[in-house]
């Protein structure tokens, strides 16, 4: 398992690189940016990742996952390097740019890079126990490194966006490092549309990954209004003090990195539609909760909700993972991630205008209406695929 340790201690140091987003917006506002041009920055970010994560999918298939993950982590490494190095406006979009490419190569290709390895050891059963330790080290990474980045941010700023470029090169260098043999056919741009062509192609006609990409945009949607425009405010009005933001951060993301580590377990007692399930239900609870209380007790509920997609976002990749074969694997996942980041995209303004006009609590109770709704029509279109299987299989 030399191989896998590779990829544990990448993404450790990928966790690590990270961290940087404790003190990005600080780091952004002390250059002379208004939040207009960081809004900006975001909204390029997204649509540069969501634009390429097809692509680069097909680069992945007809190059190798290696290679993909390989790229990927020297173009985001280039990102925080231009940015520590000249923090102006242009080198922030241009770092925006390199960001969302730099993150498309290796979207889908390191799963299914983990994926390969493990079958090429015979091992190809641990692969969910594989992935979701390789969630955990990037946690925990996170986790480490957040409290020294924001002591460091306080005297040197750029600094942390150095040591962050420079944790990514290193990360490159394991995965440079791991013994992996591509086989497929000689690369030729025939052969990338062709993997491109195919892996759309396979994500639409396959019910089950039509259900899991709905159910996964709803989960999705309403996960990202909540954390980027709604946790840190609701925690400030239930009465967190902003110096403990932190902290809550902190234990929040050791919480994940414990659930990413064994979510196999529950996943294999309870199989993939209670688990997917248990994803929309415990959700909906926690956004209605939420809406209604005005306590610590919130906490509690908050803490679900990032436990829960955590749990999420490790089984659907799984199931993903099992529905095409290993040559056409990352571009269908990586159809999947277009998908979603699209779809967020077009809606994320929408929330925003919810919550202008309406405040967070009404926003939160429409969040658990659409994430149960929408939920649970993918489930039922990824459920009728399980049972049309079972009569055909009979």
């Amino acid at each position: 398992m030399k191989e896998i340790n590779k990829i544990y201690l990448a993404n450790f140091l990928m966790g690590v690189a990270y961290s940087i987003a404790v003190i990005e917006t600080l780091y952004r506002l002390s250059n002379g940016l208004s939040q207009t041009q960081i809004a900006l920055l975001t909204s390029l970010f997204f649509i540069c990742y969501s634009v390429l994560e097809i692509p680069t999918g097909g680069i992945a298939d007809t190059f190798g996952h290696k290679k993909s993950v390989l790229w990927g982590l020297v173009v985001h490494a280039f990102a925080p390097l231009m940015v520590g190095l000249s923090p102006t406006y242009p080198v922030f979009l241009i770092g925006s740019v390199l960001a969302g490419l730099g993150i498309a190569l290796q979207s889908g290709a390191f799963s299914s890079l983990t994926h390969d390895i493990l079958n090429r050891l015979g091992k190809g059963e641990e692969y969910i126990k594989v992935q979701g330790r390789t969630s955990a080290y990037l946690l925990v990474g996170t986790l480490v490194a957040s409290p020294l980045v924001s002591v460091l941010y306080s005297g040197h700023p750029r600094l942390t966006y150095l040591i962050s470029s420079f944790t990514l090169f290193l990360a490159a260098a394991l995965i440079y490092l791991v013994k992996w043999e591509f086989k497929g056919d000689k690369p030729s741009i025939n052969i990338y549309l062709q993997k491109i062509t195919k892996g759309v192609t396979l994500s639409f006609a396959n019910k089950r990954v039509l259900g899991l990409i709905i159910l996964g945009s709803a989960l999705f949607f309403s996960g990202s209004l909540y954390a980027n425009n709604i946790n840190q405010p609701l925690q400030i009005t239930i009465g967190v003090n902003v110096a403990l933001l932190g902290i809550i951060a902190a234990v929040f993301s050791g919480f994940k990195a414990i659930v990413s580590a064994v979510a196999y377990k529950f996943f294999q007692r309870i199989g993939s539609y209670i688990s997917l399930l248990l994803s929309i239900v415990v959700t909906t609870i926690a956004f209605l909760v939420l809406s209604q209380i005005n306590s610590f007790v919130g906490l509690v509920f908050m803490l679900l909700l990032f436990l829960m997609a955590s749990y999420k976002d490790q089984i659907i990749l799984t199931l993903l993972q099992k529905e095409v074969s290993s040559e056409e694997r990352s571009t269908m996942i990586s159809t999947y991630s277009f998908l979603t980041f699209i779809i967020v995209g077009i809606t994320m303004p929408l929330g925003g205008y919810g919550i202008d006009n309406f405040g967070m609590n009404s926003t939160l109770i429409v969040l658990a209406l659409v994430t149960l709704v929408f939920g649970l029509v993918g489930l039922k279109v990824y459920k009728s695929s399980l049972k049309a299987d079972t009569i055909i299989t009979t």
